[in-house]
C-alpha cells in the first residue's frame, strides 16, 4: 500500500524549488531591463547621428544617451506606453507630445561645447520619467537628475 508519510515534505521541497526559480527569473528580467538604460547614438550619412527611444508607461528606454559633439542628434521616439507622453528638452526648446502608439522624429542641434541636456515627460516627470543626453561627455554620472 502507498504511504503518505513523506507527502508534505515533498510538496514543500517542490514549492521552494519553484519559488527559487521564480526569483531567479525576476532577477534576470531586471538585469535585462537595465541594459536598456544607456544608449549611444549611431553615426549616419550626412553628418548626423541618431537614436531610437521607446517611451513606455513611466520610462524612456534608453534614458541615458551619449552623442558626439558637432553633429545634430536625430531622435526617433516611439510611444509604446498606455497613455500620452511628452519628450521635452527645455534647454533646446524641444517639446513633442506623443499620443498612445504614435512615433515622431525630432532633431536636437549639437551644442558648441560639451554639455548635457535633461529631457522629461512633462506629464510624468514628478514620477521620475526623465533622462539625459550627453554631447561630447562620457559617463552616465553627468546625467543624473538634480
Amino acid at each position: 500500500a502507498a504511504s503518505c508519510r513523506g507527502y508534505p515534505f515533498e510538496v514543500d521541497r517542490r514549492f521552494r524549488a519553484g519559488a527559487a526559480l521564480a526569483v531567479a527569473a525576476a532577477l534576470l528580467l531586471a538585469a535585462c531591463a537595465r541594459q536598456n538604460a544607456h544608449g549611444v547614438a549611431t553615426a549616419a550619412a550626412g553628418g548626423t547621428q541618431s537614436i531610437d527611444i521607446d517611451v513606455v508607461n513611466d520610462a524612456f528606454r534608453p534614458w541615458v544617451i551619449q552623442a558626439r559633439l558637432g553633429q545634430p542628434l536625430v531622435v526617433r521616439l516611439h510611444n509604446k506606453g498606455l497613455t500620452a507622453h511628452t519628450f521635452t528638452v527645455f534647454d533646446t526648446g524641444t517639446d513633442v507630445v506623443l499620443a498612445r502608439g504614435e512615433s515622431r522624429t525630432v532633431t536636437i542641434p549639437s551644442p558648441v561645447q560639451a554639455t548635457s541636456f535633461r529631457f522629461v515627460c512633462r506629464f510624468h516627470d514628478a514620477g521620475g520619467m526623465h533622462g539625459g543626453i550627453s554631447f561630447g561627455q562620457t559617463g552616465p554620472e553627468r546625467l543624473a537628475p538634480p
